[in-house]
């Protein structure tokens, strides 16, 4: 009323009041203010809006869903396009208008017949509909055509036929799949890679997938051929029905830990197949872990090692095998005759027991008796000894044993069990003998014995590397018994020739007497023809020059007589040629005579002048032989 009076008139004035039910009511009035004959009149209309502002806020809500709608559907990357029964275009949303270049303002400007080249005539487009409609829904993969740059997207489309207000359409949306198709080619190709790993490591590795328990829940071909275990007998087992209890459990708990902890554990493990039969397999086991990075399942992909893990103990038993015969070797060089048995012994009990071995000996070949003797034994404990009863046996009785070793022969039984009936055969089983190696001990050409391993506990098979050893310890024990040999010979020789020594000193005293008296005697005929000398010189001196040479002559016939008499002609070759020596060590003179000497002596110098002109003092030589009386007769 105030308003109304200010302003002389409302127009299109709305009001709201609450009913006496509560509903609230709307109204329109236009009105008017006067007096009139001093009354105030207020007159107009009033009209009821409440359903028509009712249907107004309905529209404008409506209105605002549909450009919420317009605006989510712009922001799609789907492209949605709705076109009617006739074909033609009615919506596109904004991908949909940029991957088709169909205008979002004025859309009927295009029909399917110019996007879908598939589509070429009214009436694939109806049976195109009515099919939409029978079916009511479908999803296909096609590609989009874009009306401007003919260039084709390649798309997933789906299409629902509904009908509204009477009329038919068709609503179509399409996903951009140049992503997913690329995809596709990356991951089949990859899918290929995979397949052709997988296959490779099919063929070469033992795959096997456990749960976190260590339940079997896939395992490949190999596995199965490799463990002798089915597929079905390996699903929901764990590992322990391979386990060859060769590990300890430190092992174990070191792999649970790695691969616990989302880690990769590659390692050597030796498993045991269906039949009993060990194998080695070279494992990677991996983690599989999941969205939390904990472990759920263990992939492990196995390749067998057995022959290269073979190869490798066998290489490693060889260097042991040698390091133990270089060290009996040393000893048996650095022995002494009575420890030499014991040495044997110890060095048979080492052989048997590295090579396994229940019982170990060293056999003699008697070549002048005929016949084998058991020299030495080493057996196991449980395996009875056959060393007492295998003595003094005649060669005529083991023919096949002398004709194998006196060929220079192995004699390798791999199983008695398997041989045919023989004298042999029966001499084997009589020791309870399973299996035998015998390598016989040649010297030169000649056959001296053989070292013989039996196997009693189980059949037992040797490499040629043990034979090839074995070969080396049997040259070893003849070298052995050829210093054995050696020793007593250089004994027996010590022995003769220290009886030889303690009969020359005997005999050295005997004859050192003898030569003393020869030398005694010598000196005392010496003496004797220094008289001579001295009395000639005298009688020379008072007599004549005639009778001093008779005088001297007389006298040296004298000496010599006395001397080839009384000690010469008693003496040997042995006691002359003593005191010839003993004379010129002590330079013992025995003087003649001054004249006589001198001729002698030039004779000698003629004599060796002639017959050894090499002499560097042919006169000192001539005087010493002249003055033991050795002249050149």
């Amino acid at each position: 009323v105030k308003s109304i009076k200010d302003k002389g008139r409302l127009v299109n004035y709305i009001f709201k009041i609450h009913s006496k039910n509560g509903d609230t009511v709307e109204y329109l009035t236009n009105a008017s203010y006067f007096l009139e004959n001093g009354l105030e009149i207020i007159e107009g209309t009033i009209i009821d809006i409440t359903e028509l502002s009712r249907a107004n806020a309905v529209l404008e809500e409506k209105s605002a869903k549909l450009e919420r709608m317009a605006f989510f559907l712009d922001q799609t990357s789907d492209g949605i396009q709705v076109v009617d029964e006739e074909g033609t275009f009615v919506y596109v949303n904004k991908t949909a208008s940029e991957r088709l270049s169909i205008p979002m303002e004025n859309p009927s400007e295009f029909s399917v017949y110019d996007v879908e080249k598939q589509i070429a005539t009214k009436e694939d487009w109806n049976n195109h509909v009515k099919l939409m409609f029978d079916v009511g829904k479908i999803v296909a993969d096609t590609k989009h055509f874009n009306v401007q740059t003919n260039a084709y997207t390649p798309i997933e489309i789906t299409i629902v036929a509904r009908e509204f207000q009477g009329k038919k359409y068709i609503i179509t949306t399409a996903i951009d799949i140049t992503d997913r198709i690329e995809n596709a080619r990356i991951l089949d190709e990859k899918n290929k890679y995979l397949k052709s790993l997988t296959e490779a490591i099919d063929a070469s590795s033992l795959v096997s997938v456990t749960d976190t328990s260590g339940k079997i829940i896939r395992a490949n071909q190999k596995f199965c051929e490799v463990s002798q275990y089915s597929l079905k007998e390996l699903i929901g087992s764990d590992h322990r029905i391979i386990n060859s209890n060769n590990h300890t459990k430190a092992f174990w708990s070191n792999m649970y830990k790695t691969l616990f902890s989302g880690q990769i554990w590659h390692g050597e493990i030796r498993n045991k197949r269906k039949d009993g039969a060990y194998y080695w397999v070279n494992t990677v086991i991996f983690p599989v872990l999941d969205e939390s990075g904990d472990p759920y399942e263990f992939l492990s992909i196995r390749q067998e090692i057995t022959a290269a893990k073979l190869n490798e103990t066998i290489i490693q038993r060889q260097i042991n095998f040698q390091d133990l015969l270089m060290n009996i070797s040393n000893r048996l060089i650095n022995i002494d005759e009575i420890n030499l048995n014991k040495e044997i012994d110890k060095a048979l009990k080492e052989i048997g027991i590295f090579v396994d071995a229940d019982r170990s000996y060293i056999f003699d070949y008697n070549h002048e008796l005929e016949t084998i003797n058991n020299l030495f034994e080493w057996c196991r404990d449980g395996v009875a000894p056959q060393i007492d009863l295998l003595q003094n046996i005649p060669f005529s009785e083991v023919p096949y044993w002398v004709d194998t070793h006196f060929s220079s022969k192995i004699m390798d039984v791999l199983n008695v069990e398997q041989l045919d009936d023989s004298k042999f055969k029966d001499l084997l089983e009589v020791q309870g003998i399973k299996s035998l190696l015998a390598i016989p001990m040649m010297d030169g050409e000649k056959c001296i014995g053989f070292i013989g391993f039996d196997s009693v506990r189980e059949v037992h098979s040797y490499t040629e590397i043990d034979k090839n050893i074995l070969d080396l310890f049997a040259n070893m024990l003849v070298n052995a018994n050829k210093q054995k040999e050696f020793i007593q010979q250089i004994e027996d020789t010590n022995k003769k020739i220290t009886e030889i020594n303690e009969n020359l000193e005997k005999l050295v005293e005997e004859k050192t007497a003898s030569y003393n008296e020869l030398n005694q005697a010598m000196i005392y005929d010496d003496k004797l023809a220094l008289i001579g000398e001295i009395t000639a010189g005298i009688a020379h001196d008072l007599n004549t020059p005639i009778g001093a040479v008779k005088v001297g002559a007389e006298s040296i016939r004298f000496t010599l007589e006395s001397l080839f008499k009384n000690v010469i002609g008693k003496s040997t070759n042995e006691q002359l040629r003593f005191a010839c020596n003993r004379a010129i060590e002590n330079n013992m003179e025995m003087f003649v005579g001054g004249m006589q000497m001198m001729r002698e002596k030039q004779k000698v110098i003629d004599y060796l002048n002639e017959k050894y002109p090499h002499l560097d003092d042919p006169n000192r030589i001539a005087s010493d032989l002249v003055k033991v009386r050795i002249l050149e007769n």
